[in-house]
């Protein structure tokens, strides 16, 4: 009579399925728990606050600024784009919502923005949050702002 043959007879059979079950189950979960908390990185900007090409503007001026990033994976974020008065509380002027479109790879642009008509003259500063839907089931958002300016 072989070993394994008598181990069931004698009922270590459930002992077996008991263990296989455990280990199963617990390395299932490692799993989902090892998929959901990694952090994927899709773009690192290297210089921050975000320069700003010219410094004062008038109303109908477009607000220069330079990125300098690395983007690791092809995703288009969703990016909302806010006016924060520096010398008024409580002035923050939200920006229509849209979708990024930085290349992938390592870039240095100019990127411009138009303001809005009729915002008070003072100081500022543009903050943008950017927030990537990655495939770990966490959305990974980035703020990134620019150096303070001036409208006239």
């Amino acid at each position: 009579m072989s070993t394994t043959s008598a181990n069931i007879r004698s009922g270590r059979w459930l002992t077996y399925l008991t263990f296989v079950l455990v280990f199963g189950i617990a390395l299932a979960t490692g799993y989902f728990i090892v998929l959901v908390r990694q952090q994927q990185l899709v773009i690192r900007v290297l210089e921050q606050p975000l320069h700003v090409e010219i410094k004062e503007l008038d109303g109908d001026d477009p607000l220069l600024y330079t990125i300098d990033y690395c983007k690791y994976l092809d995703i288009t974020p969703l990016m909302t784009r806010e006016l924060v008065a520096l010398d008024r509380r409580n002035l923050i002027i939200m920006l229509p919502i849209t979708a990024g479109s930085l290349p992938v790879g390592c870039h240095k642009f100019i990127l411009s923005e138009f303001l809005p008509q009729n915002i008070p003259p003072g100081k500022y500063l543009l903050r943008i949050t950017r927030v990537y839907r990655t495939p770990t089931l966490f959305d990974d958002p980035i703020v990134l702002e620019t150096e303070p300016f001036y409208i006239r």
